[in-house]
């Protein structure tokens, strides 16, 4: 949806500016802020996505994202 919202043509970004504490994030797919900065680190881990500063993530393998996303 934060992707969706970040551009006005329909195609994936490979950047999405993420305005959102972990706990944010936490709330909002019933996890804690914990559970969820864990979770971004194993995806950075294994070459998912790079998180660039405090509020952008880029994905990197958009294929591999979309299949654990269940796209």
């Amino acid at each position: 949806m934060m992707e969706e919202s970040q551009s006005a043509a329909p195609k994936r970004r490979s950047a999405v500016s993420v305005p959102l504490t972990a706990a944010d994030i936490g709330e909002f797919v019933n996890a804690t802020g914990p559970h969820v900065t864990r979770a971004l680190r194993e995806l950075e881990h294994q070459g998912v996505l790079k998180r660039e500063g405090r509020s952008t993530i880029r994905i990197v393998d958009r294929n591999r994202f979309d299949r654990l996303a269940g796209l």
